[in-house]
């Protein structure tokens, strides 16, 4: 899947920076506690998605892969390994239900990570371990180190410059094939 990120219209204008650095803030005064480890959309150790939300079910985030029971967790290790391909962003962490865990206010997702790695220091233990940790620093230098946004894009580029929203989600009212036709 191609790098591609989604967001709710009210965040058009806003830098990737302005949003993680302000989910980072909102996550860690959740009162996310020590405690609360999240958990994986199978119940067990693996699964196609692992969540985790503050105290009263407030921010969150879900991360997924693409692959049955793509993320696993090696409790002797305590290492997630896996693949990981996208993560989403909001609050009011609901699920899973039929086997998949969603948000209540859905902000924005991150898709086409295509991280993987097995082992203590992989890609998609630190990414994971540092958003539950309500740091995003491993999520960006992923994405800058892959070359899926430059370091200029991620820290001062628009959003909406970078990945447009659908016309149907700015009320620019959308064609069809007919009305072009017709139109001629």
């Amino acid at each position: 899947m191609a790098f591609d990120i989604t967001y709710d219209a009210q965040y058009e204008s806003w830098t990737l920076a302005d949003y993680l650095d302000s989910w980072s803030f909102n996550f860690n005064n959740s009162n996310h506690g020590s405690s609360n480890t999240g958990g994986f959309n199978s119940g067990g150790l693996s699964g196609e998605e692992y969540a985790i939300s503050g105290a009263n079910n407030s921010y969150a985030f879900i991360a997924g892969s693409d692959t049955t029971d793509g993320l696993a967790y090696d409790i002797n290790n305590h290492v997630l390994s896996g693949e990981l391909d996208n993560v989403q962003f909001g609050h009011g962490l609901n699920g899973p239900s039929g086997g998949s865990f969603g948000l209540t206010d859905w902000e924005l997702s991150i898709d086409g990570l295509d991280a993987s790695g097995s082992g203590a220091g992989n890609d998609v233990h630190d990414i994971v371990w540092g958003l539950m940790n309500g740091d995003t620093s491993e999520l960006e230098d992923y994405i800058v180190s892959e070359s899926l946004l430059t370091q200029s894009e991620f820290d001062t580029a628009e959003l909406g410059d970078l990945f447009p929203l659908p016309a149907s989600a700015t009320g620019v009212q959308e064609t069809s094939d007919l009305d072009v036709a017709l139109a001629a």
